[in-house]
């Protein structure tokens, strides 16, 4: 079972990816979810996207950017 959202679909969605004026004002957190994975599959963000992965340090680049270590499945990389 998912917990419940405090916050209105208003304050929760972009606004390049809006629910419609007929949904709920209070989102079921499933329903959040499912919407969060809309938006990466209609924006192509899931390339970008690595679940269970731990950001380890950030730091900035030399010529810009930034370094990005992690770890991913007990494996260190940046």
């Amino acid at each position: 079972m998912f917990p419940q959202l405090v916050s209105s679909r208003q304050l929760t969605t972009f606004s390049d990816y809006r629910y419609s004026a007929e949904s709920p004002d209070f989102l079921s957190a499933e329903a959040y979810c499912t919407y969060l994975e809309g938006y990466c599959k209609r924006f192509g963000l899931w390339p970008h996207i690595h679940l269970r992965t731990s950001v380890t340090s950030i730091q900035r680049g030399q010529k810009g950017g930034h370094i990005i270590h992690y770890v991913k499945g007990g494996q260190a990389a940046e």
